[in-house]
């Protein structure tokens, strides 16, 4: 499956919208901006959706790239209900979500690619939720991440974590910025 077929879920996941209305989750055109992005989800990746609520972009995602794994991390457990649910009714075995912070990671082993859409400048410190970030990415992967356009900090805390390349995407979305954030 291409990324143009994951657009085929039903709405709200089917307009790129999390549960939250107005604010993006996974658009396509997001894995073509980073340079060799796309082709490393079609070949198999390991790939942790941090702060990924009910769940809407890791199914986007999982669908869109199936030789990947996906795991969704998510500290409410209401949330992750529904995206248990929503997994299992279009029928993915690449997913898992799991019960926790941002913080909190898991690392069953490190990930080639993170994404936090709209999830990590709502935390109360989102420096350690970056520095667990940087711990848990493979030395090649990326982190990509969205926050609001009015976010101005995103420099300053992936470098606070040790981050050392960051670079600023275009985003189709104008209310939001994407970054993709390496070691």
């Amino acid at each position: 499956m291409h990324l143009e077929q994951a657009e085929q879920l039903s709405p709200p996941v089917a307009a790129g919208f999390s549960f939250r209305p107005g604010i993006p989750c996974f658009q396509p055109d997001w894995m073509r901006s980073v340079d060799g992005l796309e082709q490393t989800l079609e070949v198999g990746a390991l790939v942790a959706d941090v702060g990924c609520g009910r769940g809407e972009s890791t199914v986007r995602m999982a669908r869109a790239f199936p030789k990947s794994r996906f795991i969704g991390v998510e500290e409410d457990a209401a949330a992750l209900e529904a995206a248990r649910n929503l997994a299992a009714g279009v029928g993915l075995r690449n997913v898992l979500f799991l019960q926790a912070g941002a913080a909190d990671l898991p690392c069953l082993d490190l990930f080639d690619v993170i994404a936090s859409y709209d999830s990590i400048h709502r935390l109360a410190d989102p420096i350690a939720a970056a520095e667990r970030i940087f711990a848990t990415l493979a030395d090649n992967g990326v982190w990509l991440w969205t926050a609001p356009a009015s976010f101005g900090q995103a420099y300053e805390i992936a470098a606070a974590a040790g981050f050392g390349g960051f670079e600023r995407l275009t985003a189709a979305e104008p209310s939001h910025q994407l970054f993709a954030v390496r070691k």
